[in-house]
């Protein structure tokens, strides 16, 4: 070997130890970034005129395991699904109350009944009618709270969709774009693993509201589509629409065409049945929120809506109610209709004629809403008669409770037992969920970036260069040399 080519070996050794100490020092400070892909520098001997001619930078890799990554989305989409209808049930569960808080629908139920007993023992008693009406109003009030709370969070799911549909436009717009940035780099350089990096990240969100399936092409460009088999991103990145509804009330629903539809190229795209497209992730969850299990919850408060006011307008109650009037409960003043039950939760009122702020007398609770005048103080007949009729068992219409009869506080109880059972069902698949996405989470970052590796590497590079700068130094003292020797 000539001194020119210790030289030229040498110097080819001291680029090659830059580049790697770069990669090196770029891996330890993205080890906690999100999507990172560690680096490792794969080298290769150069040649020149068929002889060796030091070493070379082949190509710049960016390791990461495609398996572990897929399994990690499916269980992120999995995840997500599980995550938002336990937070639905649990905030459910919430508004309709637990029977030991003060404030829970159980509770305002007990209440009625218990004030109906003791006005029917103190018939004489204002203070005890007054009570009737303000346990009576209460109790309305509790329902329309819970209505007006699923409501909100069916609002809430529909902005929640508007919100993820634009992220998933805009990821698949920036995908697009990057699948043309990474055809045209190269891999010698790994200037496509920044590109790489983005690309994950991007996947990654999306994975979670729609579960995916990832085809990697030529250099790392990427084609995607839901494991439904909807093409989200071939050629050209898909484009969905979706129309956010700002105020929801139980009579809308999907059905009826008063809310949003997911579109793609104005086809509707379904999220659930034989035929999804977007099923099984926190976007799909997001649209049973709205259209399913937010409506069914509806229906259920609707059918003891229902229960509550027509106990009350059987005409063995109350005698001087006039044919075809309310009764205790009203909806918005009227007698309830069976036909009309959609939001009647939502429209539940205590009788105007009961209550002194609306222009009633209390009197009425004893005496009968029919009643002009105050009667004998001492007749609880009709207080006995409503007691008897929240305490008596009675067959749910509606709603989809079971055939038997059941007192209001029964059906109460059945409400929050259905929703608690919901809960606690939607709660165990979200640990399922959990613990399987954070083992292959944890799976996943084992293979990124070790720390302790890469500053062993860097202790190696380090004595490379050294290395290599000795042979420079050494080959020039050998110059020196022949040139003293030459004067």
């Amino acid at each position: 070997m000539t001194i020119m080519g210790a030289f030229s070996n040498a110097l080819s050794g001291l680029n090659v130890s830059q580049q790697m100490a770069k990669v090196v020092s770029n891996n330890i400070a993205n080890a906690t970034t999100e999507g990172y892909g560690a680096r490792t520098v794969l080298t290769a001997s150069s040649m020149l005129g068929g002889e060796g001619n030091g070493v070379r930078v082949a190509e710049v890799r960016r390791n990461t395991d495609p398996v572990t990554i897929a399994e990690r989305r499916l269980s992120d989409a999995e995840l997500g699904h599980a995550a938002t209808m336990s937070d639905f049930y649990a905030q459910l569960e919430g508004l309709v109350g637990t029977p030991d808080a003060g404030g829970s629908l159980s509770a305002h139920i007990d209440n009625l009944e218990s004030s109906l007993v003791t006005a029917a023992n103190r018939p004489d008693s204002d203070a005890a009618l007054s009570s009737v009406v303000f346990a009576a109003d209460a109790l309305a009030g509790k329902v329309n709270s819970v209505s007006a709370g699923i409501q909100d969070m069916r609002r809430q799911a529909d902005a929640e969709i508007a919100i993820s549909v634009d992220y998933i436009n805009e990821a698949l717009a920036e995908l697009e774009n990057l699948n043309q940035m990474i055809t045209r780099s190269s891999s010698k350089t790994g200037e496509a693993n920044a590109l790489l990096d983005r690309q994950q990240v991007l996947v990654d969100g999306i994975s979670e509201l729609i579960p995916v399936k990832q085809y990697t092409l030529e250099k790392g460009a990427i084609r995607l589509y839901s494991t439904d088999g909807l093409a989200l991103l071939e050629s050209h990145a898909t484009r969905f629409e979706f129309r956010a509804t700002p105020v929801i009330v139980p009579e809308m629903t999907i059905g009826s065409g008063a809310l949003s539809a997911l579109e793609m190229d104005g086809d509707a795209i379904s999220t659930t049945g034989s035929l999804p497209g977007v099923s099984g992730g926190k976007l799909a969850a997001l649209f049973a929120v709205r259209d399913s299990h937010g409506t069914e919850a509806q229906t259920r408060l609707d059918a003891v809506a229902r229960d509550i006011a027509e106990r009350f307008e059987d005409p063995a109650v109350d005698p001087t109610r006039a044919p075809g009037a309310p009764g205790l409960f009203t909806d918005l003043g009227s007698v309830t209709d069976p036909l009309a039950e959609a939001g009647l939760a939502e429209r539940l009122r205590i009788n105007p004629l009961v209550d002194p702020d609306q222009g009633g007398a209390v009197f009425r609770i004893r005496d009968g809403l029919g009643a002009a005048a105050p009667g004998p103080v001492g007749d609880a007949t009709i207080l006995r008669s409503m007691a008897d009729a929240v305490s008596a068992g009675r067959i749910t219409a509606s709603g989809g409770f079971s055939a038997a009869e059941r007192s209001l506080s029964v059906l109460g109880g059945e409400m929050l037992s259905m929703v608690a059972v919901d809960r606690q069902l939607s709660e165990n698949r979200q640990s399922i969920a959990a613990a399987r996405q954070g083992t292959l989470q944890d799976a996943e970052l084992a293979q990124g970036v070790n720390t302790d590796e890469e500053l062993q590497k860097m202790l190696m590079i380090e004595k490379m260069f050294q290395a290599n700068a000795r042979v420079i130094q050494t080959a020039n003292q050998m110059l020196d040399d022949l040139m003293r020797l030459g004067s």
